[in-house]
């Protein structure tokens, strides 16, 4: 456990980083590698790396996602198993690219995202699927680590997913995957799909396969939202005034015990009561004060 930080004086300006630098190691396919995106910073992927180090926190994200690449590509390099009568192993693993060389890297998280690729194919059935992902899940969960495993996203091109049955099938593969990972899931479907499981246009690229900037952006708050990197719920100061006063906070409510705290910069908070947080980070620009007999409690 972190060792609790009490402040208690009445002028102080306090810079308290979220733990030790993180490190999360991707695999999947096109949409991870940031294909529908403007650049690599408007991807989900670029915009969590982004994001996490505006904030203070040191991420090094390792992006081994390859357009085309399926589930079976991810598995680990090692993997060996004898599959039941009239299974057929669809694919091997990619050695650069999946779930061993992803371990390499020492991660504090593997995230896998292998939306749609291979899955139109009738041999390979809804259960295979989520199989194959937790091959890979079990072996990262083994070496230590968290792993988190991204849904499929609606497609809808030509003769792969032309058809609502095609559809239908990425849909019920979505429910198959939060039911299998429960907290460890991301939904990339709902909200991202129509009700006739078509992509959504205002976040389609155009192909009827990836995503432009808007869906990118969408995914990304989501994967934030699920906080993969466990440093809780994040709480920014938007605006000068006191701690308690939930108008000058990003999410309109005062922080809580589980809420990571950001001042930004230029801003000025007094401590006008006593609170408890997860963690602080104060841009060198930005001061707090804590007024007298008032406590700021930062860990556990």
């Amino acid at each position: 456990m972190r060792k609790a930080l009490l402040v208690a004086l009445c002028f102080v300006l306090v810079f308290y980083c979220f733990g030790q630098p993180k490190v999360l190691s991707v695999i999947g396919s096109s949409t991870a590698a940031g294909t529908g995106a403007s650049s690599p910073d408007s991807s989900y992927v670029g915009r969590i790396n982004y994001y996490y180090n505006n904030l203070g926190i040191q991420l090094t994200v390792h992006n081994l996602a390859v357009g085309g690449y399926n589930c079976y590509k991810g598995l680990p390099t090692s993997y060996t198993w004898s599959p039941p009568p009239g299974f057929v192993m669809h694919d091997q693993p990619a050695p650069n690219n999946n779930e061993t060389k992803a371990l390499t890297f020492n991660p504090s998280v593997v995230l896998v995202n292998y939306p749609t690729n291979g899955y139109n194919d009738p041999t390979w059935t809804i259960q295979e699927i989520v199989d194959c992902h937790q091959k890979i899940f079990d072996s990262v969960v083994g070496a230590g680590k968290v792993c988190f495993v991204a849904t499929p996203q609606p497609r809808q091109d030509g003769g792969v997913f032309g058809t609502p049955e095609s559809r239908q099938k990425l849909h019920d593969i979505r429910d198959a995957i939060m039911l299998q990972f429960g907290n460890n899931a991301i939904d990339f479907w709902t909200g991202i799909a129509l009700p006739d499981n078509t992509i959504n246009p205002i976040y389609s690229a155009g192909d009827n396969i990836h995503l432009n900037n808007a869906g990118h952006k969408e995914l990304f708050k989501r994967v934030r939202n699920k906080d993969i990197l466990g440093i809780g719920l994040i709480n920014r100061a938007i605006a000068d005034g006191n701690w308690n006063n939930p108008l000058i906070w990003e999410n309109e409510y005062v922080p809580a015990f589980a809420d990571s705290v950001v001042i930004l910069p230029g801003r000025n908070i007094t401590i006008n009561s006593n609170a408890e947080i997860r963690a602080l980070n104060v841009h060198p620009s930005a001061t707090i004060t804590v007024a007298p007999s008032r406590i700021l409690k930062i860990g556990d």
